[in-house]
């Protein structure tokens, strides 16, 4: 499970929109130092992550208050194999059948192409959705207002 701090910047009934920012998560990759994790946090956290979540109203909430949010950590593989290992598999599928149709290599990179470009047109067409039903995050705790 992954867990991040928010705060929240508006709210409309019971959807709240929050922000967070991507910090490095060591000081060796703070300091450039470590496995380059480090300077890729510092080109994204210059751009902070806003989301709208529906939160309920059994909870009074306030522009400026702190939250946790909580991703399950099988959304986030779920989300990994759709983008990675479909195109994969497309891919595979597509040289198998290039291979079945014509013995030529040109068959098969025909196939293979054209079977990571159906996966990948498969993915940039379902991520979307995919993405408003799994990768909701829950809210677990909410401190006080700033």
């Amino acid at each position: 499970m992954l867990i991040e701090c928010a705060h929240i910047t508006a709210v409309h009934g019971d959807q709240i929109t929050l922000e967070s920012s991507r910090p490095a998560n060591c000081a060796r990759c703070a300091a450039g130092q470590g496995c380059g994790g480090g300077i890729f946090a510092r080109l994204v956290a210059s751009q902070k992550s806003q989301i709208t979540v529906s939160a309920g109203r059994n909870h009074t909430w306030q522009p400026g208050q702190q939250v946790r949010l909580q991703l399950p950590a099988n959304a986030v593989l779920k989300a990994a194999a759709l983008v990675y290992i479909l195109p994969l598999a497309g891919l595979m599928l597509g040289a198998a059948l290039g291979a079945g149709i014509g013995t030529s290599d040109q068959a098969v990179a025909a196939g293979s192409l054209l079977g990571l470009l159906v996966a990948a047109a498969l993915v940039w067409r379902v991520a979307p959705g995919f993405r408003r039903v799994l990768l909701r995050p829950v809210i677990l705790a909410a401190n006080g207002s700033q």
